[in-house]
C-alpha cells in the first residue's frame, strides 16, 4: 500500500501541471509568409486552466530584433491590430512572437507562437521598353518590366484601347518580360500595361500608340467573269484598307503585266486596249502601304466591237392612243424607242434588259396621228445600232382607249357589242352611259392575273380575274346598265371589254317552247280568215287542249269563239240544253220509281 502512495502523488502533480497550462489558439494569421498591407488584425483565443488573469505579450522584431509593440493583461478572445502603414515595404521578414503566461508565475506555463510576415503598401513601378510603333502582326507583342520592394512577382495585363488583351500571372520582379496581345483588327490603338503586386497594389505604365496593319486591302472590281467589252475598256474598282492606305494596283492581261492603275484614295481605274475577238484573262493585285496584298482574277472577258443586227421591226395594229413596237436582234441587247410626230423625234423610252426579242409599248398617243420612230439596241459591250426612221398612224375610231391622257375623236356610247380597250395604270377609258353622262374606268390595282377597276362618276370598284366579267348599275336607278370583262393584264396595263349589259338572252325569241314566259308561249293571233279556218266549220269540235298552267280557261274560250265564229256558241248552247234535259229526265225517273 505504501508503495502506491508515491506514484499516485506524482500522477496528481502531473495532472495539476497539465491543467494549470494555458491553451493558446491563434486563428489569424494561420501560416507564415503573409503579406500585410496597412492595418492588419490578428485574432486569437487562450484559456487559462484556473481562475485569475493571464499576461499576453506580442512582440514584432525586424532584422535588428527591436521591439515594436507589446500589450499585456489580455482578455479572451484577444484581437491585436498591427498598423503597418508606418512600416516601409521590405523583403525582410518581420518576426511575430505571441507570449501568453500564467499571471501568478511569469516564468511558468508560457505559450509562444512565431510567424515570418512581409509588409507591402506601395504599388509596383511599371516601365514600357517599347515606344510607339506599327506592325503587320495581328497579335502585337510589347516588352516591359516592373520593380517592387516587397513583391517578388506580380500579375500584369496588356490593354488595347482600354480592353484587356493578354495576361501573365507570374511576371518576375525587375525582369524584362514580353506580353503578346490577342488578335487585333487593323487600326490604331492606345496601349499600356497594368501590374498588380502581392499586396493588391496596382499601377499602369505610360501609354504608347500601336498601329496594326495585318490584312490586305478589300479588293472589288466592277467587271464580271464572262462579260463582253469593247476593245478599249475601263477597269474600275475599290480597295479600302483599314490598317494603312492603298499603295499600288497592278494590272495583268493573260499573265502579262500591263501597268499600274490610277489610285484616288480607295478607288482605282485603268484603261485596257485590246483587239477585236480577243479573250482577256484579267488579274488585279492591290497592295497596301505595309506590303499586304490582295489578288483577284477575272476570266474570259470577250472583246466585242460589233453592234447588234436589228431586224423584223413592226408597229403592229395601233389603236387610237397606243402602239406596240417589236423587233429582234442577233445578240442580247437593250431596247430604246425615240419617237415624235416629225422626223426630228425627241421622246425616248425603253428597257435596259438585254434580250433578243424586243417589245416597247407607246402610250399617250393622239388618235389619227402619224408618228415617226427609231429603234436602238446596245449590246453588253456598249456597241449600239439604230434603225429608222419608221412610222405608223394611230386609229381614228371612236372605240379606242384614252390610256395615259390621250383622247379619241368622240366618246363612245355603250352598245350590245362590247368594245375592247387597253387601260394603263396612269390612264382611263371614258364612255357615255344610258344617262347621257360621261363615265370613266381607271385601273386601281394590277395582280398577276387580276385587276381592280374603279368606275365613276359615283365610284364603284370591282376586282376581276382574267376571263371574268360583271355588270353594275352606274346610273343609280337599280338597273344593271354596264358590262365589264377582264381580257388580260400586263405589267402596267389591263385589257378590258366594255358594253351594255349582256345578261338578257338574245335567243329567247328563237325558242318559245323552252321558256315559261306567258308572252313568249302565246301564239300570234290573226284576224285574217284562211281556207284552213273555213274547213274547220264542217268538222266536229276538236278536243279542248290543255292550257298553260298560268293561262285562264275563260280567256282560252273567248279566243276560240273569236276565232271560229258564232257556230261554236250555238253548239255549246245545244250541249247545255241536252245535258239539262237528260238531268231533268233522270230526276223525274227516280221520283216515279220511288212512287
Amino acid at each position: 500500500m505504501k508503495k502506491l502512495v508515491i506514484p499516485v502523488i506524482l500522477a496528481l502533480l502531473c495532472v495539476f501541471f497539465v491543467l494549470s497550462a494555458i491553451s493558446l489558439d491563434v486563428s489569424t494569421p494561420s501560416m507564415g509568409g503573409q503579406v500585410l498591407t496597412n492595418n492588419y488584425n490578428i485574432t486569437f483565443n487562450f484559456t487559462p486552466s484556473y481562475s485569475g488573469s493571464a499576461n499576453v505579450t506580442i512582440t514584432w522584431h525586424n532584422g535588428t530584433s527591436n521591439v515594436i509593440n507589446s500589450s499585456s493583461n489580455a482578455v479572451t478572445p484577444y484581437t491585436y491590430v498591427f498598423d503597418t502603414s508606418t512600416q516601409g515595404d521590405s523583403f525582410q521578414k518581420y518576426n511575430l512572437t505571441i507570449l501568453v503566461m500564467n499571471g501568478s508565475n511569469a516564468s511558468d506555463n508560457a505559450s509562444i507562437i512565431r510567424y515570418n510576415l512581409t509588409i507591402d503598401n506601395d504599388p509596383p513601378s511599371v516601365n514600357l521598353l517599347n515606344t510607339s510603333f506599327n506592325t503587320t502582326n495581328s497579335t502585337p507583342s510589347v516588352s516591359f518590366n516592373y520593380t517592387d520592394v516587397a513583391s517578388p512577382n506580380t500579375t500584369c495585363t496588356i490593354y488595347f484601347n482600354g480592353t484587356g488583351s493578354g495576361t501573365n500571372g507570374t511576371v518576375l520582379n525587375n525582369t524584362n518580360t514580353v506580353l503578346i496581345a490577342s488578335t487585333q483588327d487593323d487600326g490604331s490603338y492606345v496601349v499600356y500595361i497594368n501590374c498588380t503586386d502581392l499586396g493588391g497594389n496596382e499601377q499602369n505604365s505610360s501609354n504608347i500608340t500601336v498601329g496594326v496593319d495585318a490584312y490586305a486591302p478589300v479588293l472589288s472590281v466592277n467587271l464580271s467573269n464572262g462579260s463582253d467589252v469593247p476593245s478599249t475598256y475601263n477597269l474600275t474598282g475599290n480597295a479600302p484598307d483599314a490598317g494603312s492606305f492603298l499603295s499600288v494596283v497592278r494590272i495583268s492581261i493573260n499573265g502579262t503585266y500591263q501597268g499600274n492603275a490610277t489610285i484616288n484614295n480607295t478607288s482605282w481605274n485603268y484603261t485596257v486596249t485590246g483587239g477585236e475577238g480577243n479573250v482577256h484573262n484579267v488579274t488585279i493585285n492591290a497592295t497596301d502601304a505595309n506590303g499586304n496584298s490582295n489578288l483577284t482574277t477575272i476570266y474570259n472577258i470577250t472583246l466585242d466591237d460589233t453592234p447588234p443586227v436589228i431586224s423584223a421591226i413592226d408597229s403592229g395594229d395601233p389603236d387610237t392612243t397606243q402602239a406596240t413596237i417589236t423587233w429582234t436582234t442577233n445578240e442580247p441587247a437593250n431596247s430604246t424607242i425615240n419617237r415624235g410626230t416629225s422626223t426630228s423625234l425627241g421622246l425616248r423610252q425603253g428597257s435596259a434588259t438585254l434580250v433578243t426579242s424586243h417589245s416597247v409599248n407607246l402610250n399617250n398617243l393622239q388618235s389619227g396621228t402619224t408618228y415617226y420612230y427609231n429603234v436602238t439596241s446596245c449590246d453588253e459591250a456598249g456597241n449600239c445600232n439604230t434603225s429608222g426612221p419608221n412610222q405608223f398612224t394611230t386609229d381614228t375610231s371612236s372605240g379606242g382607249s384614252t390610256s395615259g391622257g390621250g383622247s379619241s375623236t368622240s366618246t363612245p356610247t355603250l352598245s350590245s357589242s362590247p368594245i375592247q380597250t387597253i387601260i394603263s395604270t396612269a390612264g382611263r377609258y371614258s364612255f357615255q352611259g344610258p344617262d347621257k353622262k360621261i363615265h370613266d374606268i381607271t385601273v386601281v390595282d394590277l395582280g398577276t392575273d387580276s385587276a381592280t377597276l374603279r368606275i365613276e362618276s359615283d365610284p364603284i370598284e370591282v376586282t376581276l380575274n382574267v376571263g371574268e366579267s360583271t355588270e353594275v348599275d352606274i346610273t343609280g336607278d337599280g338597273e344593271l346598265d354596264l358590262y365589264v370583262s377582264l381580257v388580260s393584264v400586263g405589267a402596267t396595263t389591263a385589257t378590258i371589254k366594255v358594253g351594255a349589259p349582256q345578261s338578257t338572252d338574245a335567243d329567247d325569241s328563237d325558242d318559245d317552247t323552252d321558256t315559261g314566259d306567258d308572252t313568249d308561249d302565246t301564239p300570234t293571233q290573226s284576224n285574217e280568215t284562211t281556207d284552213e279556218d273555213l274547213d274547220l266549220v264542217d268538222e266536229p269540235p276538236a278536243p279542248v287542249e290543255e292550257v298553260n298552267e298560268t293561262e285562264e280557261p275563260g280567256d282560252a274560250l273567248v279566243d276560240e269563239v273569236d276565232k271560229k265564229g258564232s257556230l261554236w256558241v250555238w253548239v255549246l248552247i245545244g250541249l247545255i240544253l241536252i245535258f239539262g234535259i237528260l238531268f231533268w229526265w233522270a230526276v223525274e225517273s227516280r221520283h216515279i220509281e220511288f212512287d
